[in-house]
């Protein structure tokens, strides 16, 4: 995406249209360091994080948000993440017998997770964080070229197993709007964010804090459309196309059931020749 949004004037110079966000966002949102940086420059509330590259560096990063949360849980990631692969939340009790009858988990204990990080000297950037334990909104978003955000559909991830319901969740959709029109992205992006409900603040009120930002749409999109009843994969291509769209109002309230259907598989060598159905036969050819 990024080596695309570079060379974006190139492709319009050949009549390509480009559906690809500024250069300059999609690599600032890369990574979470950044992102939080950005983040508490349009002031968005991000979590309480330290970037780390040493054992040193984690166990003094440890140390100082565990103090900071008053004990609350913690996790760490990758800096540049994909899909929350190396999320983990760290937790004692994930060293205990009792755990191996139960379904593999994200948690790390403490002792396990400084064994593997002393192993090498330095590793690629870590973000230490506070565990953010409410609800997580998933806003897909549409915008215009130039940037301004035209629909959100905040997608909850609670509720009933196996549901997504469209939510109209005013402060959520604000960090979506000034972290897209912000950083001026185009198009079909993701901004997920979660809630926290130990307010380091102490107001007592559960407050929703930005998790990342895709420059992108998030594979869930469909999720969105559906239960929302609007198409914004169609409303972004006719964008990219130079038309003028009026996104309907979304039908917030609405869930809609996520699942997984078995589909016969053949493999390729195994499917029927196409190509004599689409080669036009002297006969036809004469027609």
């Amino acid at each position: 995406m990024l080596d695309v949004a570079r060379r974006e004037d190139e492709f319009r110079r050949l009549g390509v249209a480009v559906q690809v966000s500024s250069a300059d966002g999609v690599a600032l949102l890369a990574e979470k360091t950044s992102s939080y940086t950005a983040a508490a420059e349009l002031g968005v509330p991000a979590p309480l994080s330290r970037t780390v590259v040493d054992l040193d560096g984690f166990r003094v990063a440890v140390a100082e948000l565990g103090e900071a949360t008053d004990g609350g849980r913690l996790c760490f990631k990758p800096d540049r993440d994909f899909g929350g692969h190396g999320f983990r939340v760290l937790d004692d009790r994930a060293d205990t017998i009792a755990e191996l009858g139960e379904p593999p988990s994200v948690r790390i204990s403490s002792a396990t997770a400084e064994r593997l990080l002393g192993s090498v000297a330095t590793f690629p950037p870590l973000i230490v964080s506070e565990y953010l334990d409410g609800d997580e909104i998933s806003v897909d978003c549409l915008s215009t070229p130039e940037g301004r955000l035209l629909a959100a559909l905040p997608r909850r991830k609670a509720g009933g197993p196996w549901t997504r319901e469209l939510v109209d969740d005013r402060e959520v959709v604000e960090i979506a709007r000034r972290m897209v029109e912000g950083l001026g992205l185009r198009y079909l992006s993701n901004v997920q964010v979660k809630y926290r409900t130990r307010s380091p603040a102490g107001t007592g009120r559960p407050e929703p804090v930005l998790l990342e930002v895709n420059t992108r749409a998030a594979s869930g999109l469909y999720q969105s459309c559906l239960a929302g009843g609007v198409n914004l994969p169609d409303l972004a291509l006719r964008l990219t196309l130079g038309e003028t769209v009026a996104p309907p109002q979304p039908g917030f309230g609405r869930a809609v059931l996520v699942y997984n259907e078995a589909m016969p598989y053949l493999p390729v060598d195994a499917l029927p020749d196409a190509r004599e159905d689409l080669e036009p036969t002297a006969q036809s050819a004469g027609q």
